[in-house]
């Protein structure tokens, strides 16, 4: 059995999950008047875009 450490992590589940982090992003998108909708998903395909 593979065990995995986390870098960020909650201490009550030991990770974060998808809906952990578009609650946060909503909320910090909320906090700097953004406009726009953000989740995890458009953050991913992003940087991905941006590498290219």
């Amino acid at each position: 059995m593979q065990r995995y450490i986390f870098f960020f992590a909650t201490k009550k589940t030991g990770a974060v999950s998808q809906q952990y982090v578009n609650r946060i992003l909503n909320e910090a998108c909320k906090k700097s008047n953004l406009g726009k909708h953000v989740t995890s998903h458009v953050l991913r395909h992003s940087f991905a875009s941006q590498l290219v």
